[in-house]
């Protein structure tokens, strides 16, 4: 019994107790009947810097609880760690589990009251993830909560809920009309900041040393969550502005988002467009599976060397330099491990001061909803190919170590053993 543990004169048991409710969940949605023990060892237990982590799991264990007692008690102790950052994020992550529309009005009263900043930006990012399993009662929150944005740790986590609730339905455009401005001039310096990062990095590009990592390649998360949330408001002119000028960037992976974005909001998008994107190698892949998830395949271009595209995208898509490296393509063998079929890829490559090429390879299969999965296990570069070596020889004793890790990953899952599924 954790309380008899933790209360108990054997300092063993006592440590045992509290480093077990550091590491995991102590208390589930059915053990009402310890909450009078629980809120009184929040209140009282003198947990000590060792153990602060117990205390904010216990808090958080709160949140699961089903009683009526609990919302008062959250709100009666937030002011008291006021001091204490990590234990007023722990009384706001207490209260979203609660799953309860009044738990929620007092979320947004807690936050007014005092603005918890953690002790690092992925805290806040976490707090809000936590509406993720009830995004509908999350949409009680907006727009109360877009008050808070003026925090630099809070507006990224907030928005990108917000953009959430857009893309699930849960939220209409006119629920957050109110800070549009607002949106349409942060997005406008996010952008700003993205093309001046372009220029900067197309500058110093010619220098890149071979482990080359393009800046075409990157992405712009906070773009992409602005682009969610301005596209309602797509036929305003300031937005039809700022979506020309967005459009004029250079990073692939980011405009590949936007398009995507721009298609599941019916807006039409010219053929050229994806031809422009496919046309990038490290894109390629990026591409076939951003359309792949909207189920808008009929717009990627036709290949008759598709799946041999999007191995050599997945597999080159960094520490490769498509301007001096060279590349050619060798063979591909498909291989049966239980009852799935991949496809393994063989490749040679090869930098300008090398001698010898090198054989790489990368194991792929299509799910069924046509996404391309990639096989870590069988994802390898720079086997150097000795100039006496037979390169047929070589891919053949390939094969075969693929086929052995295949087969022992297959034995461990029929023992039990594992639950990694090889292909």
């Amino acid at each position: 019994m954790f309380f008899n543990a933790i209360y108990s004169n054997d300092s063993i048991e006592k440590e045992r107790a509290l480093e077990s409710a550091k590491n995991r969940v102590i208390f589930n949605k059915d053990d009402g009947k310890y909450v009078d023990q629980l809120m009184q060892t929040i209140t009282n237990y003198p947990f000590g810097s060792d153990y602060i982590e117990a205390k904010e799991q216990l808090i958080m264990d709160l949140g699961r609880i089903d009683n009526d007692r609990i919302i008062p008690f959250l709100e009666s102790l937030y002011p008291t760690v006021e001091d204490t950052a990590m234990y007023q994020i722990a009384v706001l992550r207490a209260l979203i589990r609660q799953k309860d529309k009044e738990a929620l009005n007092k979320f947004i009263k807690l936050l007014d009251y005092d603005i918890p900043l953690g002790s690092n930006k992925d805290d806040i990012k976490y707090l809000f993830r936590a509406f993720e399993d009830s995004l509908a009662l999350a949409s009680t929150i907006f727009p109360r909560v877009l008050d808070f944005t003026f925090v630099a740790d809070y507006k990224k986590p907030i928005y990108e809920l917000l953009a959430q609730l857009i893309d699930s339905n849960h939220i209409k455009p006119k629920q957050y009309a109110k800070f549009y401005k607002q949106i349409v001039r942060e997005a406008k310096i996010e952008l700003k900041s993205q093309i001046s990062y372009e220029q900067a990095e197309g500058a110093k590009e010619k220098d890149k040393t071979y482990y080359y990592s393009s800046y075409k390649n990157k992405g712009n998360d906070f773009l992409i969550i602005y682009t969610k949330l301005l596209l309602p408001f797509y036929n305003k002119k300031e937005v039809k502005t700022y979506f020309n000028k967005l459009l004029t960037v250079q990073d692939y992976k980011l405009l590949t988002d936007v398009y995507c974005n721009m298609i599941t909001n019916n807006i039409s998008v010219d053929k050229s467009v994806w031809n422009y994107l496919a046309n990038d190698v490290i894109n390629y892949a990026y591409l076939y599976q951003e359309l792949a998830k909207i189920k808008r395949l009929d717009l990627f271009p036709e290949d008759d060397n598709l799946k041999q595209n999007i191995a050599k995208s997945m597999l080159y898509s960094s520490s490769f330099n498509f301007s001096k490296d060279t590349l050619e393509f060798i063979t591909a063998k498909e291989i049966t491990i239980q009852n799935k079929v991949s496809h393994v890829y063989f490749f040679k490559s090869k930098k300008p001061k090398d001698d010898n090429w090198s054989l790489d390879y990368i194991g792929i299969h299509q799910s069924k909803d046509n996404l391309i999965q990639e096989e870590n296990l069988v994802k390898e570069k720079n086997n150097k190919i000795a100039k006496d070596k037979d390169i047929d020889e070589f891919i053949k004793e390939k094969v075969k170590s693929i086929e052995i890790i295949g087969h022992k990953r297959a034995r461990e899952e029929d023992d039990g053993s594992s639950y990694f599924d090889f292909f």
